[in-house]
């Protein structure tokens, strides 16, 4: 999963009575320790789950490890040349007319350790601590909840016998922390399901209803270069301070790009004095908001006084800007060993009107879902390499026609440019449905059992959902989970009362199937 949720519940008292009161059977959530959790059906198939190897692209000894459990289940299995796992088990009795429905995980973990772990991932199992309510690996090395609970959720599906259930198909897939690749190498023509439960979302009481799809884009030309005159000086400038931050999940939180700060300061430099540009660096990775800018210029000694003036207005206003996020912003001048040759006076323009007419930010908003992002569009890094300026974006949208609308604009400023522009690392998203009975019923079937409501949302981020709708457009889906904590690092933990209280969800749903439309 690339969703991060980075706050931190604790169950007081008051909300176990709450439980006790509505029926939650809040006790069978109440462990005394590691060995009895570990009899709990879905803490059992995790543990044996986490004493296998599973990094991203490195899946055989897991995929083999489920293909061989459901034979000794007597399921239906097939394993695919990519390593997923595909598994049918037949309605419980009175469910053989309900329609088919999909379960799906993942099979990979994002495999993160501290610095004096000797954890070896590829033959080390996961240590498992439980305190109090948390689960986690003691601190050491990412848990593997994620999504290591989904897969455990859809094994004690498939081999318990006394839960109410219409047909069902289990889906679990390689490398989605990395290209998502064994989903969108997965044959949706082999799936009859006509609803979807994806188990990897990690707030309980969240129903997330989409999530983006996404591609990278490259824009670049080859430059040339001149020689700098003898009487210029060079200098460094550099933009610090910015907050930084995922590029969809965080693009609304008016962070800044210091990549367009940077743009904003060499256009007011250029329209001042001469000078001239030798090197220029913003940002490391297209899927960050970049929260520093550098750049090189050499210009006549006559007028270092202008350039610093310049960056001190230009640091009080983007710091006024940006108060809220970027308190501390600062633009440094720092003179440097004369540079001997900067790029041409043309490419210098290229790249101050590239960055000025890139499209960056929020392009539109999801009307289905207020306050939600629909696409958006990431300048993510500037640089030079071998004789080639190279600018790299991220574009990410519900549909595939907003996503093609930003990566056309690139491509008319290539046009206009001169330059050249290409596409990578794509994947589809998962518009929001404003009709969807399954997110209907699940939003009933959490009401009556616990009482409260379940927030519908949007993630502005990838999803697997998205490769497994664009195969099969039908497909009605929603994605759910437990809550956890610190995904991807270390600190990763789950809360053992919320995996029980949504596996009880996910069991009241999967019995309200003949009441799903076929």
């Amino acid at each position: 999963m690339h969703m991060v949720n980075s706050c931190y519940v604790i169950i007081d008292i008051t909300e176990i009575v709450i439980m006790i009161i509505k029926g939650a059977d809040f006790m069978d959530r109440k462990f005394s320790g590691l060995e009895e959790l570990l009899k709990n059906r879905v803490f059992r198939n995790f543990a044996n789950i986490s004493a296998i190897p599973r990094a991203s692209f490195e899946e055989k000894q897991i995929s083999d490890y489920l293909y061989k459990w459901a034979v000794d289940h007597k399921l239906e299995v097939i394993q695919d040349k990519n390593n997923n796992i595909f598994i049918r088990k037949a309605a419980s009795l009175g469910y053989e007319n309900a329609p088919t429905v999909l379960l799906q995980a993942h099979m990979d973990m994002v495999c993160v350790k501290t610095a004096d772990s000797n954890h070896d991932f590829s033959k080390d199992p996961i240590n498992l601590v439980l305190d109090g309510d948390m689960l986690s690996s003691g601190g050491k090395t990412t848990l593997g909840a994620d999504d290591g609970i989904g897969m455990a959720y859809a094994l004690a599906v498939l081999e318990a016998e006394d839960l109410p259930h219409p047909a069902l198909e289990v889906l679990f897939t390689t490398s989605e922390e990395e290209d998502m690749g064994g989903a969108l190498n997965f044959d949706a023509s082999l799936l009859k399901a006509k609803y979807l439960i994806n188990l990897d979302h990690a707030v309980e009481n969240e129903l997330l209803s989409g999530s983006c799809g996404g591609t990278g884009v490259k824009l670049f030309w080859q430059h040339s270069v001149v020689d700098v005159p003898a009487d210029y000086a060079s200098f460094n400038i550099s933009i610090r301070g910015l907050k930084g931050g995922h590029s969809g999940e965080d693009i609304h939180r008016g962070h800044g790009n210091a990549n367009v700060l940077l743009g904003r300061f060499l256009t007011e430099c250029r329209d001042s004095f001469p000078m001239l540009l030798s090197e220029i660096k913003g940002g490391t990775f297209r899927l960050a908001i970049p929260s520093y800018a550098d750049v090189t210029l050499s210009l006549p000694s006559c007028y270092i006084g202008r350039l610093t003036q310049k960056a001190k207005n230009l640091e009080k206003i983007f710091a006024r800007e940006y108060a809220a996020t970027a308190p501390n912003l600062t633009i440094t001048v720092s003179q440097t060993e004369q540079h001997k040759t900067a790029l041409s006076p043309e490419d210098f323009d290229k790249i101050t009107t590239a960055i000025m007419l890139s499209p960056n930010g929020i392009s539109e908003m999801n009307g289905g879902v207020p306050g939600t992002v629909e696409s958006s569009d990431n300048m993510g890094e500037i640089y030079l390499a071998d004789g080639h300026t190279v600018f790299v974006y991220e574009v990410r949208a519900s549909f595939v026609s907003t996503q093609e609308y930003l990566v056309r604009k690139i491509s008319l400023l290539a046009e206009l440019l001169g330059a050249k522009y290409e596409t990578f690392s794509g994947y589809p998203g998962w518009a929001f449905n404003p009709k969807s009975p399954l997110r209907e019923t699940a939003q009933r079937v959490f009401r009556e059992k616990f009482s409260e409501d379940m927030v519908v949302t949007v993630l502005h981020a990838g999803l697997e959902v998205g490769c497994f709708i664009s195969g099969k457009e039908d497909l009605d889906a929603i994605s759910i989970g437990p809550n956890c904590w610190y995904f991807h690092s270390p600190s990763e933990c789950t809360s053992v009362s919320s995996v029980c209280k949504t596996w009880e969800f996910l069991c009241a749903l999967l019995a309200e199937g003949n009441g799903l439309p076929k």
